[in-house]
């Protein structure tokens, strides 16, 4: 029997233990990568938190760190290449302390996040916690914490969600876990990651964009909450918000920021107002195969995130859930969907932030913009029930009719769920699908896809009463065309025969109804201080599009990133950024200085061997204080024009080429034979079209 003493000490350090316990404490996964080896970022960081503790000491706030997955720590006894160093801070510690050390774990795989979790919940409790994940983020497919010392394995959002689970069990107390579980780490504030985090939290703070390397704002948003540390996840969530917009101005890296407070308890009502308006997507699309390609419409002209294209090096596939639904709630038959997602939506997001490129809702999702059957398959076993997932998979052709059986299945049980949830919600919209039709619409795609857009590759060009370069697409078609761009080159006709691209864009004289596409070339293209840039556009919605040139800054290759405000009629400029590599996303983004050298670089090749474009140097600018950029005279010369015709699978295809000479204030255009099309001049359609 333990004797009496015994009994009463051991009450006595547990009250001890109780009442010594911090109002906060912040399990923080600092996986360092080449964020760290290369830029000290995590570093900078660490420095951050240090510096808010000797201006106020963290008395009620206890931080947990552990280090790992980087080759380089630039603070000595912190990291190191071969270990996970454990470090405590803050509440009854006055500084940094080692409390564990663990050799060459794997930061982007699943139990070493358990590991973590297990750690501070048994050796560091509190009232309220927040588990902080730093590094690279992918959103919903690529995931997030990449470790470079273990092939760049990153953690996916599964991995994240079973961690959660073995380690807090959600029938283990009433309750959420974790206050706040928070990403500092690009392009995680997705429904996605809401869904896998919604049982053990609060708050989800994450950025839909792509983070500056600067980051989160530590020295703020803990001396702030070491002023107040009773306040809860939103408010704290709140502050992290605003400090991080003050840091990214400091930086002059704030113009396409994002940040939002999502409360998770509204996630899976989010979730099912989704699937209700793909319910009635599939139902569309069982009457006419055409919806396919107004949806596909719809959601390419909303906000996306990270790099989104082949020349941009990958995919995120990230789009912003409320600018799509917003642009799907144009279509017919689809506004009350739409409205009901807005409206729970903007439940979710209690609070967000954005830059002035920037019209964030404060959640994206998945869309499958590079047609990946892989990435599709990966989210498909991850997201139960999602008549989205159902809807692209035939929509891109990844479900095949042997799987039909199964995803009626699915269909089934998720407008089971729909209605439970509406009837939980109190709305009375009664859900009208036809199950046996939804079987038929992957055979309407298939069959349409059987009209293989690769059968318009170099059709011909006519030009229409006004003298436009005209595209005129068969009926036939247009159901699965999502987008049309056009690509400038210039020609040189009697030098060397060198072809450069120009670049790509979509100010185009649309008619969708007809097919009917019509160039608005006007002899002017935009220009880095007088020096004509090759862009790509990378988005285009109804505010601004969004370009990226290729150049070299101060001898480093980058891709410059860029705006063109409809609202002002003014290009601003974001900063250069690296590109995508090795499967990852850079946080880095570096602005234009006085003083800086830029080399721009353009595609090129010659008439006799286009099969083999180089990139070359094309001019130097050193940058002046009034640096900016403007459509500026391309001068005389010979420019080739054609259409990009991209299909709702992602798939492109170009016409023909018109030749436009351009001899002082004159203009002169030519294709084929000089065919004149039968349409006369396009009325451009207020939504299409800019």
């Amino acid at each position: 029997m333990m004797h009496i003493k015994a009994i009463l000490l051991s009450l006595f350090f547990s009250f001890y233990s109780l009442a010594n316990e911090p109002e906060w404490a912040i399990y923080w996964y600092l996986c360092g990568s080449d964020l760290e080896t290369d830029h000290q970022a995590a570093s900078r960081d660490l420095l951050e938190m240090i510096e808010a503790h000797e201006k106020k000491p963290l008395k009620n706030v206890q931080i947990v760190v552990q280090t790992g997955g980087a080759k380089k720590w630039h603070i000595e006894g912190i990291g190191d290449k071969d270990k996970s160093i454990r470090l405590a801070f803050g509440h009854d510690l006055d500084e940094i302390e080692e409390v564990d050390v663990n050799d060459d774990v794997n930061m982007g795989d699943q139990q070493s996040l358990e590991e973590f979790l297990q750690f501070c919940k048994e050796n560091y409790p509190a009232k309220k916690t927040m588990l902080l994940i730093w590094n690279h983020g992918g959103g919903s497919v690529d995931g997030v914490a990449v470790d470079e010392n273990h092939d760049n394995k990153a953690l996916s959002l599964k991995e994240i969600r079973d961690a959660l689970h073995e380690i807090y069990p959600t029938d283990e107390k009433e309750g959420k876990h974790f206050e706040i579980i928070g990403f500092d780490a690009c392009l995680m504030a997705t429904l996605e990651t809401a869904m896998a985090v919604k049982d053990h939290a609060n708050y989800l703070v994450a950025s839909e964009e792509l983070e500056p390397s600067c980051g989160w704002n530590y020295t703020d948003f803990l001396l702030g909450l070491a002023k107040k540390p009773q306040m809860k996840g939103d408010q704290l969530g709140k502050l992290i918000c605003d400090t991080y917009v003050d840091a990214c101005k400091k930086h002059d890296v704030y113009r396409d920021i994002t940040l939002s407070v999502v409360d998770c308890s509204h996630a899976e009502a989010v979730f099912h107002a989704v699937n209700i308006l793909a319910l009635y997507m599939i139902d569309q699309a069982n009457e006419s195969s055409e919806m396919f390609g107004k949806f596909g419409r719809a959601i390419k002209k909303s906000e996306k995130y990270g790099p989104n294209s082949k020349s941009s090096g990958g995919y995120t596939n990230m789009v912003d859930l409320g600018t799509a639904v917003k642009n799907l709630g144009k279509i017919d038959n689809m506004q009350d969907a739409s409205a009901l997602v807005l409206e729970i939506l903007d439940e979710a997001v209690v609070y967000k932030v954005n830059g002035p490129y920037r019209r964030s809702s404060g959640l994206s999702y998945y869309y499958p913009l590079d047609s990946c059957k892989d990435n599709y398959k990966h989210l498909f076993s991850f997201i139960p029930n999602s008549a989205l997932m159902c809807f692209y998979g035939w929509q891109h052709g990844f479900i095949s009719s042997k799987g039909s059986e199964k995803v009626t299945d699915m269909l089934i049980d998720a407008i089971s769920e729909s209605e439970k949830f509406l009837n939980q919600y109190g709305e009375d919209e009664e859900i009208s699908i036809n199950i046996e039709g939804s079987q038929q619409a992957g055979s309407i795609v298939m069959d349409d896809i059987n009209v293989n857009i690769s059968e318009m590759a170099d059709i011909a060009l006519a030009l229409n009463k006004s003298g436009d370069v005209t595209l005129n697409i068969p009926e036939k078609y247009m159901p699965i065309v999502d987008s049309i761009e056009f690509n400038l080159l210039y020609v040189d006709m009697e030098g060397d025969g060198l072809v450069m691209f120009l670049g790509s864009d979509s100010d185009l004289k649309a008619d969708w109804e007809k097919g009917v596409f019509s160039d608005t070339f006007s002899g002017k293209w935009p220009c880095l201080q007088g020096e004509l840039l090759s862009v790509v556009l990378m988005e285009s919605n109804e505010d601004f599009n969004v370009y990226n040139s290729p150049i070299k800054l101060n001898g480093r290759r980058l891709e410059l990133e860029f705006i063109y405000d409809f609202r002002k009629n003014t290009y601003e400029i974001i900063g250069a950024r690296p590109t995508k590599e090795n499967g990852v996303v850079s946080r880095e983004l570096i602005p234009l200085k006085e003083g800086d050298k830029v080399t721009l670089l353009i595609t090129a090749c010659t008439l006799e061997d286009s099969s083999n474009p180089v990139e070359v140097e094309s001019s130097e600018i050193v940058i002046a204080s009034d640096c900016a950029i403007a459509e500026e005279d391309m001068g005389d010369g010979q420019f080739g024009y054609m259409f990009e015709i991209y299909d709702i699978q992602g798939n492109s295809v170009t016409s023909d080429m018109a030749f436009i000479t351009v001899n002082g204030d004159e203009i002169t255009t030519s294709v084929g034979d000089d065919e004149e099309s039968d349409d006369g001049d396009v009325e451009p359609d207020d939504e299409d079209s800019e």
